[in-house]
């Protein structure tokens, strides 16, 4: 994607225009002989934030009512779940390895599953200390579980959770008949 149409994205964001895909570009790096430069994201931001995640855990299962979130994968892996605020359908799912960056509007239900060690950084649109942090917060029932695959049983490291089906008494697996590894081979059961 040029330059220019990363921008465009960028001051959207700034006029409250958000993309409906999560996935952000991220522009080339400028370099020298001094290394590289990348520019993730710009625009006016309150806080930043460093978040390190050991393998199975999940985070957020919730939304927030103003503030908004761009999150780089630093090193590791993420899988980034969301859906409107207020629908019950099954989420959407993206698979982000090191170098993705995403970008999470106000009012979109959202968590994150890291299938193996995995460090982000976080550019929030709101300060993030406790009290503004939980003031915008609201929590959702889980809509990522941490039980894994029947992958791991066949001794396949796992790279995706259960998921949590609404108004049902079981947990499904979100690959049905297929699993992708955590390399991101693909194979059958």
């Amino acid at each position: 994607m040029k330059l220019e149409e990363i921008d465009e994205i960028m001051k959207g964001i700034t006029n409250e225009r958000y993309p409906e895909d999560p996935i952000i570009p991220v522009a080339e790096p400028f370099k020298n002989e001094s290394g590289s430069i990348f520019n993730l994201a710009w625009g006016a931001f309150s806080s930043a934030s460093l978040i390190t995640s050991i393998s199975g855990a999940v985070r957020s299962n919730h939304y927030h009512k103003t503030d908004w979130h761009f999150i780089h994968v630093i090193d590791g892996l993420m899988y980034y779940y969301w859906r409107k605020t207020g629908n019950t359908s099954t989420p959407e799912r993206r698979r982000c390895p090191r170098g993705t960056l995403i970008f999470t509007p106000p009012l979109v239900e959202h968590a994150v599953f890291f299938p193996a060690n995995t460090s982000i950084v976080t550019f929030n649109r709101r300060e993030r200390d406790q009290q503004n942090h939980e003031s915008d917060l609201i929590r959702i029932p889980p809509i990522v579980m941490t039980e894994t695959c029947r992958a791991v049983m066949n001794g396949v490291r796992c790279c995706l959770p259960y998921q949590h089906v609404e108004n049902r008494d079981f947990r499904s697996p979100i690959h049905d008949g297929s699993h992708e590894s955590i390399l991101a081979q693909t194979f059958d059961f």
